[in-house]
């Protein structure tokens, strides 16, 4: 009797920042303690997005994808051989954004061609690969107060700009809607990001705050995509994460990539998705 070979690997997404090696434990810097409130206020839109995705492998080594290189890159081998299963996850953060039960995160969390970028690049050391025909199946997963887990699907995506809408199909009692701020936010005005750092470290999967400024309101990424630049301290896991005005809690975007070593070198510094374009896929807008 034969028996199919699993393979099971974990990512833990967060935009363009390489994983191959160790992240750095996370160094949250806390809001003043009169944000407190602003911040608990905040939190209880926040909920942690897994998904978990089957690829299986193929026999043929000139069978590959032809995929761009993945920005989710990790360096570690994988065991593995033709007709294998692989199973990856990816891990990161989302927020309530209607009262209809959408949450938003970054799509590269959720996207099975993203995440079998990313595990082909750590197979390829094992001279093992995946053909346009690997992906199977995928489970994208909703935790809700560190308790109540839900079920989830893709609603509505935005490439370009890295979002994706997911719906729960169900009532999110444990859940408030944010307020949003569509303007532009000020350079040096103080900004916060709320997620959940897989980082090793006390705060590694808690949710944790950070606190910086804005850079650049009109800051343009790869391909000319427009975000917000600011100097908010992130780690793998906040990918999704809601950034918000500290001292009023109205969330301006979220977290789509850490760009320490690309055209705007320096240490924590994060790109912001607009509120108003994650917005802009609701069926309301419509």
């Amino acid at each position: 009797m034969k028996y199919k070979q699993h393979v099971v690997l974990c990512l833990f997404s967060f935009g363009l920042l390489s994983l191959g090696q160790n992240p750095p434990a996370a160094k949250p810097s806390s809001p003043p303690s009169e944000s407190a409130d602003v911040v608990q206020r905040v939190s209880a839109s926040i909920v942690r997005v897994t998904a978990t995705f089957s690829y299986q492998e193929q026999a043929d080594p000139n069978l590959t994808s032809g995929f761009r290189e993945s920005p989710l890159d990790p360096a570690a081998t994988a065991q593995g051989g033709p007709g294998q299963t692989l199973t990856w996850t990816s891990a990161g953060t989302g927020f309530l954004i209607d009262s209809d039960g959408h949450i938003a995160t970054a799509n590269h969390i959720v996207s099975p061609l993203l995440n079998q970028q990313a595990a082909e690049k750590r197979l390829k050391a094992e001279g093992k690969v995946l053909g346009p025909d690997s992906f199977q199946r995928a489970t994208i997963t909703v935790v809700v107060g560190g308790l109540e887990h839900k079920a989830a699907r893709v609603y509505r995506k935005n490439d370009r700009l890295d979002i994706a809408i997911l719906t729960l199909g169900g009532s999110t009692p444990r859940l408030r809607v944010p307020e949003f701020e569509q303007k532009e936010p000020r350079p040096g005005e103080s900004v916060s990001v709320s997620g959940f750092p897989s980082a090793a470290g006390s705060d590694g999967g808690n949710l944790t705050t950070s606190t910086g400024s804005v850079l650049d309101p009109v800051f343009k990424g790869t391909n000319g995509r427009g975000f917000y630049l600011a100097d908010v301290t992130a780690n793998p896991g906040e990918s999704g994460a809601p950034v918000f005005v500290t001292a009023t809690g109205r969330i301006i975007g979220l977290v789509d990539a850490n760009v320490n070593l690309r055209n705007a070198p320096g240490a924590g510094r994060i790109e912001i998705v607009p509120i108003r374009e994650i917005l802009s896929l609701l069926p309301s807008s419509r």
